[in-house]
């Protein structure tokens, strides 16, 4: 999902949700990411924003298992080659 109230900011929204436990997957892994960008240039923007990522996994034979959660800020910049 994205906005862009003017020509040079633009918002967007992402997530997802995975795993389920099918075959040798996670349990449950799910990604949330929330974006700006303001655009410096023609071609090239700053990006700033906040995701959280959540991972729960367990093998088969439970000899692994991984339960995670990263959050944090993220800074970028952006070329766009169009």
């Amino acid at each position: 999902m994205a906005t862009a109230p003017g020509k040079r900011f633009r918002f967007w929204a992402r997530g997802d949700l995975a795993g389920f436990g099918i075959s040798n997957t996670s349990d449950l892994t799910w990604n949330v990411l929330l974006m700006g960008q303001f655009k410096v240039a023609r071609r090239v923007g700053i990006l700033l924003g906040y995701r959280w990522l959540d991972i729960d996994y367990e093998d088969k034979e439970d000899l692994f298992a991984l339960d995670a959660r990263m959050t944090g800020p993220m800074l970028a910049i952006s070329y766009s080659f169009y």
